[in-house]
């Protein structure tokens, strides 16, 4: 799912609504008993006569589900007098999704297992809380054009895998995905690939199913057999990969500590530490194409790159004042190259930093909410990375002076340069005229900066300016 940006009208809401004081109370009522306190207050069991009865100490919602929950409970409080619709359940419980039905909230269901939801009754006006599993990339999209109230209450974990499958997507690999291919978690997962034109995925259920991508890896089944066992649990293409069965798995851990802080409502501030380690990445490696001297052939080759660090802080930070909110996110990211796999045959070694990955971002945004007119203005930056200088390369491959060893293997540090993105600046204004018609205009990439993000050969979109009305019937 692609985000709004910063500074856009406050439509689209993940963070909820500063309620959680006004909604604790209804939220105990509802989900906390007597019976659970004393079975927790005597070590999670309870005798009565020649009964005993256990209480498992990991008993509960987790985190994810708590702050969905939370978060519809603070959206009929916010909007007490809207119609709101939840997309599909907000987890599989009854008992919840009961409980939001009597709140009002209307929830959608699916025609049929894996057809799409029915947002033909949805107005601007009205409210959408999309749940803890989140919604494909093509629900999100049919909601944002509806121009309707969104609260995205998808769980962190779950953003946390969709990223990974969206990385997996650019670099062009197929995301193998554990779960039923017409569940909402999965559905949603699944169509992360789409972002990009060279990305797939295959669903498996099971071992056996498992296995059977085993056997294809391994040449003991065909393609297009994979494409009739999982003919509704595939993207198609996914299986036009050389085989991978030399690559070690991909493993990531870590820690990760945050703190909110808030202030009534005018004031909140979120700091959040992590370190991370990961092994067995997978990159793209370049090696001469044949054995010939001075061949001109790189052919590119997965290798296991070793094991990653990857540790920082993020700051996220947001003021209300009357109509006016301000918001500012800051990022500080160390990453580092700690081994490298036996056999690795590229350009890292042990200490490096990570190519591509900036030591710092940040973004400062400001949003006015007026009465009949709606403004915004914000501007980010990332600073501070190392990519290869792809117009040297081209320049000297095309030459024809350098042979294919000049861009492999250790050789390709000669190209490295550090680059410092520019200052990005967007704005937006809204304005409505009579109860029909929204006037709309805004401008991205305002300072018309195309160069140098993410390398020196790329051209980036230049200054761009929108406008548009929007009819309301």
């Amino acid at each position: 799912m692609t985000s709004p940006a910063p500074g856009e009208p406050s439509t689209y809401f993940r963070k909820g609504f500063g309620l959680k004081a006004d909604v604790q109370d209804a939220l105990a009522a509802d989900y906390e008993g007597s019976i659970v306190d004393l079975l927790k207050a005597n070590a999670y069991t309870l005798a009565v006569a020649d009964v005993t009865i256990r209480l498992a100490r990991e008993f509960g919602f987790c985190y994810g589900v708590e702050r969905a929950v939370e978060y519809a409970y603070q959206t009929r409080a916010k909007f007490p007098d809207r119609r709101i619709y939840l997309v599909g359940e907000i987890i599989h419980n009854p008992l919840v999704n009961g409980r939001l039905r009597q709140l009002g909230i209307d929830i959608l269901a699916h025609p049929d297992p894996t057809g799409a939801f029915d947002f033909s009754a949805i107005t601007p006006e009205d409210v959408v809380i999309m749940p803890a599993f989140g919604v494909t990339i093509d629900d999100f999209s049919a909601l944002r054009a509806l121009g309707c109230i969104l609260v995205d209450t998808t769980c962190g974990s779950v953003l946390n895998v969709w990223k990974r499958v969206e990385t997996y997507a650019r670099d062009g690999f197929t995301a193998l995905i554990h779960g039923k291919y017409y569940h909402e978690e999965t559905r949603a997962t699944a169509s992360q690939v789409r972002k990009y034109p060279n990305g797939h995925y295959l669903i498996v259920r099971n071992m056996e199913e498992a296995q059977l991508v085993c056997d294809f890896i391994e040449g003991r089944r065909s393609a297009d057999e994979l494409m009739t066992t999982f003919a509704r649990a595939v993207w198609p293409g996914a299986f036009g990969l050389n085989s991978q069965q030399e690559l070690g798995a991909e493993k990531q851990v870590g820690t990760e500590l945050g703190l909110d802080l808030m202030l009534r409502r005018a004031l909140s501030l979120r700091v959040t530490r992590f370190d991370q380690r990961a092994s067995g990445l997978i990159q793209l490696v370049g090696v001469p194409g044949d054995t010939a001297s001075r061949t001109h052939r790189v052919r590119y080759d997965l290798e296991n790159l070793g094991e990653i660090s990857n540790r920082g802080w993020e700051l996220e930070s947001s003021m209300n004042v009357s109509r006016l909110t301000l918001s500012a996110t800051l990022s500080l990211v160390k990453s580092r190259v700690e081994k490298v796999a036996e056999g690795y045959k590229g350009d890292l070694i042990a200490g490096d930093r990570m190519l591509l990955v900036p030591a710092r971002t940040g973004g400062v945004s400001a949003s006015w909410l007026g009465r009949n007119w709606s403004a915004s203005l914000g501007a980010s930056r990332a600073l501070d990375w190392i990519n290869y200088d792809e117009l040297g390369m081209s320049t000297d491959y095309l030459s024809g002076e350098h042979s294919a060893y000049d861009f492999t293997g250790q050789r390709l540090r000669q190209y490295w340069r550090r680059y410092n993105g520019a200052l990005r600046v967007r704005a937006s204004l809204s304005r409505d005229i009579r109860d029909m018609f929204t006037f709309e205009v805004s401008g991205d990439n305002l300072l018309d900066y195309q160069r140098n993000e993410p390398d020196n050969l790329t051209v980036l979109p230049g200054r761009t300016i929108t406008t548009g009305m929007k009819v309301r019937f």
